[in-house]
């Protein structure tokens, strides 16, 4: 294949001289690394030089980033293991691509991530030092941000996240691990500590007590209908009422209708009841509910978005849980 020799140091190599170099091919090399490679001139009929394969990730951005150079000199070409021990030690390390690019039996990859004891997270290798200090941060924020905060929800991961490209792949990958592990609850879009429930500032308690009573109610009113009876301007009243669902107050099912999740939760359990029968369809939910054709079309599909029932022609089955009603939705 023909291509061309991209230094990396400014300098040239001398005669005899050693380098590594980046090599752009026309066509793609089948190369694993540790496979020799011969350098030859255009006619070839001289040879230029040669060396052995390091690295097959292509860069992704400046070739002559400190980045770059740290992975590079991680490289060993003969010793695998100390090769992903040092590169798990700067960035994930995508594990098929490594053990495609070192040629690894599945077998033998997973006995050297568990000589090593590197975390597996969604698919990458990560040394325990560096998650153990991905997670240092993001809990010592959390607890600043609640500290500061206690009436958010918690952090957004752009808001978590900081630091290098590689810092901040660590710390997302660290924070789905702790969610999965449930030492953070994730919800909204936002990470929090299980524990930490959000202060109601004074005005969501305060609308909240005036449209409590009239939300306590299977068939409660549209939000036109609580703008109107509380006199307040539509766009700004539905502006409002949004701040419920982050603090559990109130599901929203549709964009013109919210639940006390009490309520909607005895809509469920009877969508429950019904199901231990048979497949049941919306008149059999609206007889057995009393509730209005329209109110009772707008939970059902909100029942079927939150994957507890699954629609089947005009028929409706149970096919999640309870708790899966009571997550409020925004």
């Amino acid at each position: 294949s023909q291509g061309w020799v991209l230094l990396l140091l400014s300098a040239p190599i001398v005669p005899g001289g050693t380098s590594i170099t980046d090599l752009a091919c026309q066509e793609p090399l089948h190369v694993k690394v540790g496979d020799r490679v011969v350098l030859r001139d255009h006619d070839l009929g001289c040879t230029l030089g040669g060396g052995r394969v390091i690295d097959l990730v292509a860069p992704n951005h400046r070739r002559r980033s400190d980045e770059r150079r740290d992975r590079l000199a991680a490289a060993s070409p003969d010793d695998h293991a100390t090769t992903l021990d040092e590169l798990s030690r700067l960035a994930p390390v995508q594990a098929t691509e490594f053990a495609r690019h070192w040629n690894l039996k599945p077998r033998r990859l997973d006995e050297t991530v568990k000589h090593l004891k590197l975390a597996v997270i969604d698919g990458h290798l990560l040394h325990p030092d560096v998650v153990g200090m991905a997670t240092d941060v993001i809990r010592r924020k959390l607890a600043d941000h609640h500290q500061l905060h206690p009436d958010s929800p918690g952090l957004t991961a752009d808001e978590i996240c900081s630091g290098t490209g590689a810092a901040r792949h660590v710390q997302r990958l660290s924070l789905a691990s702790l969610v999965e592990g449930g030492s953070l609850r994730f919800e909204n879009g936002r990470y929090a500590d299980p524990k930490h429930r959000a202060a109601i500032p004074p005005d969501v308690t305060r609308l909240f007590e005036n449209v409590q009573v009239l939300l306590d109610s299977t068939q409660p009113p549209s939000l036109g209908d609580l703008a109107k009876r509380l006199r307040k301007p539509f766009p700004v009243f539905e502006r409002e009422m949004r701040a419920l669902t982050a603090f559990d107050l109130a599901i929203r099912v549709s964009d013109t209708r919210y639940f006390l999740p009490d309520r909607l939760v005895e809509l469920a359990r009877l969508a429950g009841r019904l199901n231990a029968q048979a497949p049941f369809t919306v008149r059999q939910f609206r007889d057995a509910s009393g509730v209005g054709r329209n109110i009772v079309i707008e939970v059902l599909e909100y029942f079927d978005g939150r994957g507890y029932t699954q629609r089947v022609g005009n028929t409706r089955r149970v096919v999640g849980d309870v708790s899966q009603i009571a997550t409020t939705r925004g």
